[in-house]
């Protein structure tokens, strides 16, 4: 078992920088859902439509999990394409802005824990 966070589906332990590094990396080559697991079982995962993401984790697989909500946000988006091609729209609200997700994805990579500035809607 890998300990620390990892691209679903390797092996190689990612620093929060190098996360993020890989997020946008994914992002220009036209990859916009990213998903990590740790060692522990948590995921985490990152669907984006370049503007906005989806932020999500979990304490395991298929658990509810929680997101970062931008609770000001009004109206919708979409663009948030995921692996299988289905494109999905997002009320502003329960995604935020690409830098603040990519902020969020570093700290819990580094601390394994969502950083405290940015406000949590638990879908348990």
């Amino acid at each position: 078992m890998t300990v620390g966070w990892h691209l679903s589906g390797e092996t190689s332990r990612l620093t929060g920088e190098q996360a993020v590094e890989l997020i946008r990396e994914r992002a220009r080559d036209g990859l916009l859902e990213t998903w990590l697991e740790h060692g522990s079982g948590m995921v985490l995962a990152v669907v984006s439509n370049e503007v906005r993401a989806m932020v999500m984790l979990l304490d395991e697989p298929g658990d509810p999990g929680v997101h970062a909500v931008d609770p000001d946000a009004t109206g919708h988006q979409d663009g948030y394409l995921l692996g299988n091609g289905q494109n999905d729209t997002y009320d502003n609200r329960d995604t935020v802005g690409l830098d603040q997700a990519l902020r969020a994805v570093e700290h819990i990579v580094e601390h394994g824990s969502p950083p405290a500035d940015i406000v949590w809607h638990s879908d348990r």
